[in-house]
């Protein structure tokens, strides 16, 4: 990440920031971020900090990764007082100094071509490494678990909180959905515990914070588009998807942190387009030309349909607003022109 990238960043947490002046986080003293270098991660980070700085919140910023953070970026976290522990949280020696009253716990790989890779660490992230970071949460402190959409694999219709579908064993992204429901399972536990649980199922989330190596379709569009001008679909692209830019999703995750009457919630979008679709705007946006494999390349598994019901954070938290698809694929190719 360069300069540039992280003064864009800033700007942009600094729109939202702006809601977020009566925000609960306030209360929190020490608030440690696993999996502080994904897109949400990154994004919550640079909300966090902008908030401590802007409203004079008292909170201690601890982030845990195991990934390489470049010089620029590191300079950053130092220049606002933000501890950075570089450490892999499925070591059975896995330990901390200090005992948190908040968890964001985004560990994870979210790129569907990374986590059947690597699908053995995929799985342990969500039962050992939960585990042993769960540990430093203090008695009625607040752990915010980030799940998935995918729990829904198997489902074609009715994506609401008090289903998940059936995932065979040996299914592809078995590792990943299954490490999900037990991170769940395991949530509820320590909320009988006496331990304060929130549980989010995210939905296909966007925009500027994802790296170059995030192959996720949209942002894989982009940077073919702008890099090649052309973009190629693994199939025709007829499977529907809902997609969320990555600031209504920190505000929803802000709102719920704050007052919310469930322990699992739906964060999804209301951009609901087709992949095809996708790629016609992506193609427009860079000037690039659509071409379709003749034979299906797509990985094995992925869902037709991911059509979350978003009913209840709606109801509950009043978000009617969201930042449409057009304006946030802008400033995602912006994002990664900054780096191309």
């Amino acid at each position: 990440m360069n300069n540039k990238q992280i003064k864009f960043l800033e700007s942009e947490s600094n729109l939202l920031v702006k809601k977020l002046k009566n925000n609960s986080l306030k209360k929190y003293k020490k608030i440690l971020i696993v999996g502080s270098s994904g897109l949400i991660g990154l994004n919550l980070v640079f909300n966090l900090i902008l908030l401590k700085n802007k409203y004079n919140y008292n909170y201690e910023l601890t982030l845990i990764t195991k990934n390489k953070i470049n010089k620029s970026l590191l300079n950053y976290y130092k220049k606002n007082k933000i501890k950075f522990i570089k450490k892999d949280i499925t070591d059975k020696k896995f330990s901390l100094n200090l005992m948190y009253d908040l968890i964001f716990f985004s560990a994870g790989y979210a790129s569907p071509k990374i986590f059947v890779k690597k699908n053995k660490e995929t799985l342990l992230v969500h039962s050992l490494g939960l585990m042993n970071v769960s540990k430093y949460l203090i008695k009625k402190g607040l752990l915010i678990y980030f799940s998935s959409s995918e729990i829904y694999n198997g489902l074609n219709k009715n994506f609401v909180e008090n289903r998940s579908g059936n995932t065979n064993f040996d299914d592809i992204r078995a590792p990943y959905i299954n490490g999900k429901k037990f991170g769940e399972t395991y949530c509820h536990i320590l909320n009988q515990m006496g331990y304060n649980i929130k549980i989010l199922r995210i939905s296909l989330t966007y925009g500027p914070g994802a790296s170059l190596n995030d192959n996720r379709v949209l942002n894989e569009m982009i940077i073919n588009g702008l890099k090649t001008k052309k973009i190629q679909l693994l199939d025709q692209g007829k499977s529907v998807r809902k997609y969320l830019y990555i600031n209504d999703c920190i505000e929803l995750i802000f709102n719920i942190s704050k007052k919310s009457n469930k322990i699992i919630y739906n964060i999804s979008g209301n951009s609901k387009l087709t992949i095809r679709d996708l790629a016609k705007i992506i193609c427009k946006k860079t000037n690039s030309k659509l071409s379709f494999k003749k034979n299906n390349t797509a990985i094995k598994g992925a869902p037709n349909i991911v059509n979350v019901n978003n009913d209840r954070i709606c109801k509950e938290f009043k978000k009617l607003e969201y930042i449409n698809i057009l304006n946030g694929i802008d400033k995602t190719i912006k994002w990664y022109n900054l780096k191309i």
